[in-house]
């Protein structure tokens, strides 16, 4: 085994190729396998024949031959090594020729001459080729045929005794017939190893074009554009989606030959330059370009730039992976808005909340005073006053606006809506309002399923819009609304931000001026007003009882010709029954109430009104204050009026610390906000009732009374 390693390093170091080239490698391997077996051979063949020379059966230049054989060869093979295989490659060609020539001359033309003839034509095709093979079978068969020709006519005889010549020509045939056989051995080899590398590389060409074609299917079912092209940007690859993207003919293949600057919008073409220089390395480009189509649109897209590059390290293409945007902006457009919206919302649901607090003072005091003071109703003094309770009204009217606005939604229990009913009621208040220039249309579906919201907040929804609609008129027109329903399934025109289900669509159409594109998307904005006496709030509180009731407004506008609000709100179930009204009533008692409110003016209020009516009146600024007094007093209070809103100890910590005292504590919750969110969850917790503020001083009495008496 050991002696098996060492020739095998031997043999290695004696034939292994030094060029990298893999077609000059191969012929630099033969050559050096060549000079390296036919040497062995001559040097065994030399020490045969000199036995044979000793015996007196081989002439001496036979045995001269091998020994020369031998050196040439060794030499030739120590050429290559030192690193000029090429002329080496010429000695065993042109060695065995003069040694066939040799033959010939001393004897005579049936000498064995022509197998080393013959192995000097596959030595110099096999090492050479080319014109050299050529050259070798003319050189070959011109010695054969003059040495013939010179025999044939006298000019030569042959040199042999007849006992030499037989035991020379027996060493020729046996050398030349193993060194043929020899060099087929290595032919075979080699052609063994050839077919197998073909059959190595025939597999691996399989394999890859299973690869390829993999690779073409997932790009050409990839929903992201793909385009490849040459090192000078002109495409020759574009996958189905791009052009579908782009809007050119797949059939005809369109895109092909077009360059990526040509694709590319004006506008965004600087942005090149950072993709070429990604083109030139190994790096990669990402960012958001605008690309042109085929009739001339733009389409916005996310591109990744990229190079292709080969195993030797070279730029072979260049790619790109194009997405489009132009619904992730839409739904970041949407997102921003509505985080503006919040954040309005929040803002406008704090000041409404404190202004509330200011009105409850306002008007229960103006109650108070045009029941204490004994006035004739035509006086000064009490026009004063009803002008106090009507600005205050108006006030809260507006604050109210704020907190639907805030708060997005209804503001009370849900319940059915009858669509019909509350356009009727609208158009019919519209008919005696707006001007006789303006034509008012309805295009009703007779089925119109209900819709579960407040009935009050959508007939201000709706009374919003046409309002807007008459503002947008002001020398007359068509106003039209529409109702239809629609069957959400999550595509088609309807809007993508609704989840699949039944709707009910209420559209109010205009024949007015339009909005123009710059003002479009800031008319849900609160306070923001194109007319000189608006409030901005119209159409900001329309938005915020769509949403809050679940659905979704679109706006379509022309210039010239008009603007349509297309309104989306969930078709109710049904079977959901409307809830009863009460009609408010005016009660006194004797019980005692403990308010609680950090407001002094809403605790003063509070005191005079249900003092007035009879009752026994307790204040307390704050939460910790409160659980004082109801700890000592407890017995004697009978409710408590809880504002939901305070410092130290806000309204739900209050109340879990009286039930703590007296989990049969009557608590009346009041707030400026909406019984919604927290207040929701103490009514549910047992809170008895809610008053919201601002209240009127029949509002308060009819509400203690209701919760006294439950």
């Amino acid at each position: 085994m050991q002696t098996g390693a060492v020739l095998q390093r031997w043999w290695y170091r004696l034939t292994h190729p030094r060029a990298a080239d893999p077609d000059v490698a191969r012929r630099e391997y033969l050559t050096r396998v060549i000079l390296l077996v036919l040497g062995a051979i001559a040097f065994v063949f030399a020490l045969i024949s000199l036995v044979g020379w000793w015996m007196g059966v081989i002439p001496l230049d036979t045995l001269l031959i091998l020994v020369v054989m031998s050196l040439l060869l060794g030499g030739g093979l120590a050429l290559a090594q030192a690193g000029h295989w090429r002329p080496a490659g010429y000695i065993p060609p042109a060695l065995f020729l003069a040694i066939a020539a040799y033959g010939n001359y001393i004897g005579g033309v049936d000498a064995p001459a022509m197998l080393l003839y013959t192995i000097v034509i596959v030595l110099t095709a096999m090492l050479k080729g080319g014109w050299d093979q050529w050259l070798s079978l003319l050189l070959s068969l011109a010695l054969y045929l003059g040495f013939a020709v010179a025999y044939a006519y006298g000019y030569l005889v042959p040199l042999r005794s007849a006992k030499t010549a037989l035991g020379n020509r027996l060493t020729i045939v046996v050398a030349c017939l193993v060194g043929i056989t020899a060099l087929l051995w290595f032919l075979q080899d080699q052609l063994q190893q050839a077919l197998a590398k073909s059959r190595s590389h025939l597999r691996k060409a399989r394999a890859f074009a299973d690869e390829l074609a993999i690779f073409q299917a997932l790009a050409e079912h990839a929903a992201d554009a793909i385009l490849m092209g040459d090192t000078a940007g002109r495409l020759d690859y574009a996958n189905r989606a791009a052009y579908e993207l782009l809007g050119y003919d797949n059939a005809r293949q369109e895109l092909l030959g077009l360059t990526v600057e040509g694709l590319v919008c004006p506008q965004d073409r600087p942005q090149l330059q950072q993709v070429a220089q990604v083109w030139t390395g190994e790096s990669s480009w990402n960012g958001d370009l605008c690309l042109r189509c085929r009739d001339g649109a733009q389409v916005d897209v996310n591109l990744t730039a990229f190079s292709v590059g080969g195993s030797g390290g070279e730029i072979l293409r260049q790619a790109m992976i194009i997405r489009d945007i132009t619904e992730r902006q839409r739904l970041e457009v949407q997102l921003r808005q509505a985080q503006k919206m919040e954040a309005i919302g929040t803002l406008a649901g704090g000041v409404a909340h404190d202004f509330n607090n200011l009105l409850v003072g306002i008007l229960g005091y103006a109650s108070l005073l045009k029941l204490e003071l004994d006035l004739p109703a035509d006086s000064d003094s009490v026009r004063d006053l009803d002008a106090i309770v009507a600005s205050a009204s108006r006030a809260s009217e507006l604050t109210n606006q704020l907190l639907t606005f805030a708060q997005g939604g209804p503001q009370t229990e849900a319940k059915a809506v009858d669509l019909d009913q509350v356009i009727a009621d609208v158009i019919r208040l519209l008919e005696r309002t707006l001007d006789k220039s303006i034509t008012i249309e309805t295009r009703l579906d007779a089925d119109l399923q209900p819709v579960l919201g407040d009935v009050s907040q959508i007939h201000q929804l709706l009374l919003n819009l046409c309002l807007n609609a008459r503002d947008a008129m002001p020398d007359g027109g068509r106003l039209l609304v529409e109702t239809a329903g629609v069957d959400v399934e999550g595509a088609g025109d309807i809007p993508v931000d609704l989840d699949p289900g039944p709707y009910v669509c209420i559209a109010v159409r205009d024949s007015g001026s339009g909005i123009e594109d710059d003002i479009l998307p800031r008319i849900f904005d609160p306070f923001f007003s194109t007319k000189d006496q608006g409030r901005g709030l119209g159409l900001a509180i329309v938005y915020g009882i769509v949403h809050g009731h679940g659905g979704t407004i679109q706006v379509d506008s022309e210039l010239g010709r008009g603007t349509r609000f297309s309104v989306y709100l969930p078709a109710c179930r049904e079977g959901i029954p409307l809830a009863p009204t009460e009609e408010a009533l005016l009660f006194s008692g004797s019980e005692t109430i403990l308010v609680v409110d950090d407001e002094l003016a809403v605790r003063a209020v509070l005191r005079r009104i249900l003092e007035r009516s009879g009752y026994t009146v307790l204040v307390a600024g704050d939460g910790q204050e409160a659980i004082g007094i109801y700890g000592r007093r407890a017995e004697e209070i009978d409710l408590v009026v809880l504002d939901m809103i305070m410092p130290h100890l806000g309204g739900w910590e209050t109340f879990n610390r009286l039930r703590e005292l007296d989990p049969q504590v009557r608590v009346l919750l009041s707030s400026g906000y909406s019984e919604n969110g927290q207040a929701g969850e103490i009514l549910a917790a047992g809170a008895r009732g809610f008053l919201p503020k601002p209240y009127t001083l029949e509002n308060v009495l009819q509400e203690v009374r209701r919760v006294l008496d439950s």
